[in-house]
């Protein structure tokens, strides 16, 4: 699985990265891959992992990808003569994706730098062979990320003495919704028929900040101005928690805003067979219903 499905279009001058995107489609069978993962830590997005590549319940491989012409030479890196420091960015996501799902006990987190415009022959010595997937590599990514988990793996043992157990099933399903943690891009209905015509809507950087602290916290204020999303992410949260197992209650103020909830929603007012129910209306409604009941 890659998420999303298609490069959003939002992004497209971000070549490197869509070329590396297009390159995993061709292995999405074999791996769970996520594009463009913002973390957030105390309600601000804390960093930006361009490709989280999980070996299926087993480790997960944070990517940094660095596109043109990348050298390494006397201790530093540099993309033409612009001096950057990927090894320092990744290794700060690293630690951020750690502090914000904690599994350095259940599955091994590493990482590795893409640079699929050049061949980089040299660098820095405390990062290993398979920690490095140049434009060479990239012709056979399938391959490469397999000896990429392979060699993570058993450098974890050696420094462990022990590999962590492979985890559950529902862990891992929990695990993966974690990890997604936002709202899909939207897809047209014309993009299942035209792939040129794809237009992916993404969450602004405070909708997610938003979307995160609902799904984390019990209660929030949110204000913002007409057309900012609120309703948007108010039906997003709604649907999440239902699929989750929760009953929830879905109101607003605004009758005819009321009328969308319930027509946009397709679990709206259905009861599953395990008991939990989602209602959304307006509160006008839901009162009149309750006191008729």
């Amino acid at each position: 699985m890659i998420f999303p499905e298609y490069f959003p279009s939002t992004r497209d001058t971000e070549y490197a990265e869509k070329k590396v995107f297009h390159a995993l489609q061709k292995v999405a069978d074999r791996f769970d891959i996520f594009y463009h993962k913002k973390v957030v830590s105390f309600q601000k997005i804390s960093c930006e992992i361009d490709f989280v590549i999980i070996d299926r319940r087993k480790s997960v491989l944070l990517m940094e990808v660095k596109g043109g012409q990348i050298s390494y030479q006397n201790g530093v890196w540099k993309s033409y003569d612009k001096v950057i420091d990927p090894l320092v960015q990744i290794e700060n996501s690293k630690k951020k994706f750690l502090e914000k799902y904690g599994l350095a006990d259940k599955m091994r987190v590493d990482f590795c730098l893409c640079f699929p415009d050049s061949d980089v022959a040299f660098f820095p010595d405390c990062l290993l062979n398979y920690q490095i997937i140049s434009n060479i590599h990239l012709n056979d990514i399938g391959n490469s990320l397999l000896y990429a988990f392979k060699q993570s793996q058993e450098n974890l043992g050696k420094s462990l003495n022990h590999v962590p157990p492979i985890v559950s099933q529902n862990e891992y399903a929990s695990l993966l919704k974690k990890i997604e943690g936002e709202i899909k891009y939207q897809i047209p209905l014309s993009k299942k028929v035209e792939l040129e015509d794809v237009r992916i809507a993404e969450l602004t950087d405070d909708q997610y900040v938003v979307y995160e602290c609902c799904m984390d916290n019990r209660r929030i204020v949110v204000n913002g101005v007409a057309g900012s999303g609120k309703t948007i992410l108010a039906q997003k949260i709604a649907n999440e928690h239902y699929k989750s197992g929760a009953s929830v209650l879905l109101l607003c103020y605004n009758i005819m805003l009321g009328q969308t909830f319930v027509n946009a929603s397709a679990s709206s007012n259905l009861k599953l067979d395990n008991g939990n129910i989602m209602v959304a209306q307006d509160c006008h409604a839901f009162i009149k219903d309750v006191l008729t009941d």
